[in-house]
């Protein structure tokens, strides 16, 4: 068997641990449940979703794990299916009961959905380009797609080495396997994503969140907040933990 495919089942096990021991919220958004230092891009996540998505909007959210960003979808459309490779955290997200008729939820590889062609005209993608191969995703994302469809991804950057570092130790405890650090997106898996859509807009996140810990001991959180905000808007790209990209028009051309 592959690496690539003995990573991808290695994962799948964590999830499916981990998945049974995360609480959901349902009534309540992501930003709402996150420390205040790492909310700024979920935010900006849930303020795209907002203006994007409509009621009539057929969304497709592929790596839902137990819904942490469901929710701003549902609150947007009336029809949302989830995608994830870990049971587990689909009967997490089940057992909610209070998502409603308009959330259907499937076991699949987010890079093999069993839909047809042109199913939908939102897909989300939640940290999980880094669970699958990014040509095989991009190509999957471009067919479930209808024509003039949007893409909206909130996911970690890879660049920083600081965030490589921290991913490493991860790594070396089993919480991470090989195969997903390296596909953790990349600036030129920004361009790949973008590629086929009419426009796109991209914002960077968290360039300075290693040293809130440090702000902390001299100003308050609040003021860290917004001290990290501003670095936000003048530090390289490359610098960030995660970005929120729109890219919306997709031109359908064959895969």
């Amino acid at each position: 068997m592959p690496r690539s495919d003995q990573d991808r089942e290695r994962d799948r096990q964590r999830y499916e641990v981990a998945g049974g021991r995360v609480p959901n919220h349902p009534d309540l958004m992501a930003s709402e449940l996150l420390p205040l230092e790492y909310r700024p891009a979920v935010v900006e996540f849930e303020r795209v979703v907002k203006k994007y998505v409509s009621s009539e909007s057929r969304v497709i959210e592929l790596g839902c794990g137990t819904g942490r960003h469901t929710s701003a979808l549902v609150k947007s459309s009336r029809f949302v299916v989830g995608i994830d490779y870990a049971m587990s955290a689909l009967l997490a997200l089940q057992s909610c009961g209070s998502w409603g008729p308009q959330v259907h939820l499937a076991q699949a590889d987010i890079a093999a959905v069993p839909m047809p062609d042109s199913s939908f005209s939102v897909v989300v993608c939640t940290s999980s380009l880094s669970y699958a191969d990014p040509v095989q995703l991009i190509g999957e994302i471009r067919r479930l797609l209808s024509s003039g469809g949007t893409l909206i991804v909130i996911d970690a950057l890879r660049h920083n080495p600081i965030y490589q570092l921290n991913r490493f130790v991860a790594l070396l405890r089993g919480d991470r396997t090989i195969t997903s650090l390296r596909r953790i997106p990349s600036l030129k898996t920004i361009a790949s994503l973008t590629k086929y859509f009419g426009n796109s807009e991209v914002r960077f996140y968290g360039h300075s969140l290693f040293l809130m810990s440090l702000l902390k001991i001299f100003v308050s959180l609040e003021r860290s907040l917004e001290i990290s905000i501003k670095l936000d808007q003048h530090l390289p790209r490359w610098m960030a933990f995660r970005f929120v990209l729109v890219a919306t028009e997709l031109e359908k051309v064959s895969i």
